[in-house]
């Protein structure tokens, strides 16, 4: 008995391990929410979530059962654990924004899935988003209409445990009537409210997803013939109903908005604050998208800077859509490719301005006459030579960033720039320093190899350690006196540097 006993023990410890080992992050610490300081998302039992994302915007048109479970498993393998994709993708997401030589399929706003599925009733190019095609008798597994599809990928983020930064619409092709095929499909506020509360009610008992409730949206210069925030903001309002089953009103102070995370993505070079302000209550993270010119290469660090300082009211500032990876710019001041470094300073940035998440993305794409990428699916090109965009430097290099961040409590941080007495640089060199508030650490991040005279500002004695982003390698920069400044470079042969002094 006293032999049969221990191994019942010994099988019930083992069962109660792996458990713990397949539990997912809502599983173990609680749904999302923002911190009681407004600075960061945090699971309900107060444990700190990091938001390191990807750009799949088109997965659920383009990517076929294969091609999600490939990429998510590859993507989870890299430290990611939040995707953004968008719930119906057109054709043709920016119209006039495209090269001269991608002119087919402009103006298709209703395409079919790879299994030949609509996502509402109406032709390809004239969808009715109050009027879902739904046919019965299918399953995610053996789909016959859009949805079941769409449910396919959010059941398989959920069982690897990742984070669905659902977008209900993009913006420039269905609300804002930016380029070409210039319909508004979303023309009035209902029926941006109608497929809020279908999709709402679709996904409530989804643990998994953080809505974004408009994609590459300016509602100040993409449609100046209507005023297009009242069509977002009932985007919200079903959403929200969907989830809970009552109405309550964007800027109405109520308990069912806690039932929801929500944000929105922005156009270039601004942050969803912009267009949004103190009275909407549904909006619970600042998203950002810093743009992919030459000359906006300095704005994941001003503005997250922005939004952190911004107390009207605060939120969580996260970078949706930073500099991709390979990206060969539209304009003809640069023929030249995103290299990782550059990638890589956009999230270090980001994260040193003490923003709540970065999401990474990649493009690979001819400057001109041809356009495929991450507009696809996260690289996906018609010719599935996607593949190989996986493992890219800088997707890699996510890993390390996570391992730093985690490590240093980035959840404590505060920017600390007076600790950089000479050599700080500025715009995208700028070399950007962080505290913890408990004086527990102090990091300075090096986007290029130049010298900077450093302060040990954490009012004791330190050690000096140098971290290379490209592989998590450590290096010894020896002892900080209290108060001590010197002069250091990075280690000979790396392209950037942390400084971190414990």
């Amino acid at each position: 008995m006293k032999t049969k006993s221990a191994f019942i023990l010994v099988l019930a410890l083992v069962m109660l391990s792996c458990k713990k080992e397949t539990s997912t992050p809502w599983e173990m610490h609680g749904p999302l929410e923002v911190s009681s300081n407004g600075h960061y998302i945090q699971h309900s039992d107060g444990t700190p979530f990091l938001w390191i994302g990807g750009t799949a915007w088109g997965m659920f048109t383009r990517g076929s059962r294969e091609d999600v479970q490939l990429y998510l498993d590859n993507r989870k393998a890299k430290g990611i654990n939040v995707i953004q994709a968008v719930v119906h993708w057109p054709v043709d997401a920016h119209g006039n924004g495209r090269p001269s030589g991608l002119t087919s399929g402009i103006g298709i706003k209703n395409p079919v899935n790879v299994y030949g599925h609509r996502p509402f009733n109406g032709g390809a190019s004239n969808p009715d988003p109050t009027s879902p095609m739904i046919v019965s008798g299918g399953s995610p597994d053996d789909p016959n209409d859009y949805w079941d599809h769409a449910d396919f990928i959010v059941r398989e983020l959920k069982k690897r445990g990742m984070y669905l930064a659902l977008v209900t619409v993009w913006a420039p092709s269905f609300i804002d009537g930016e380029g070409e095929g210039k319909e508004i499909v979303y023309d009035t506020p209902a029926k941006a409210q109608i497929f809020g509360e279908f999709l709402g009610s679709r996904y409530k008992n989804e643990p998994n997803i953080i809505w974004i409730v408009t994609g590459h949206t300016d509602p100040d210069n993409y449609n100046k013939n209507i005023e297009t925030r009242p069509i977002h903001r009932a985007m919200a309002e079903g959403i929200v109903k969907g989830v809970t089953g009552q109405t309550v009103a964007w800027n109405q102070k109520h308990d069912a908005w806690d039932q929801v995370l929500m944000t929105g993505h922005p156009a270039g070079s601004r942050s969803i604050s912009y267009f949004f302000g103190s009275d909407d209550v549904w909006l619970d993270i600042n998203m950002t998208q810093t743009g992919q010119q030459t000359n906006t290469l300095h704005l994941p660090y001003e503005l997250t800077v922005s939004d952190y300082n911004n107390t009207n009211p605060v939120r969580p500032a996260v970078n949706g859509e930073g500099a991709y990876e390979g990206w060969a710019y539209w304009s003809e001041e640069s023929l030249a490719f995103k290299s990782p470094l550059l990638a890589r300073r956009t999230f270090y940035h980001t994260f040193f301005a003490c923003g709540a998440g970065y999401t990474y993305g990649h493009e690979e794409s001819c400057a001109k006459g041809c356009y495929d990428g991450i507009w696809g699916f996260c690289g996906i090109n018609n010719d599935g030579s996607w593949k190989k965009l996986l493992d890219s430097p800088a997707a890699g290099d996510l890993s390390h960033l996570r391992q730093l961040l985690d490590e240093n409590e980035w959840w404590k941080w505060q920017r600390s720039q007076v600790s950089i007495i000479d050599g700080g640089s500025a715009g995208a060199t700028l070399k950007a320093a962080v505290k913890s508030a408990d004086n527990g650490r102090m990091l300075v991040y090096y986007p290029e190899m130049n010298s900077a005279t450093i302060r040990n500002d954490l009012g004791r004695s330190a050690i000096a350690t140098w971290f290379d982003p490209t592989n998590g390698n450590t290096s010894t920069a020896g002892n900080f006196n209290k108060g001590e400044s010197r002069a250091l470079t990075p280690p000979d042969g790396w392209e950037d540097a942390v400084l971190i002094l414990k």
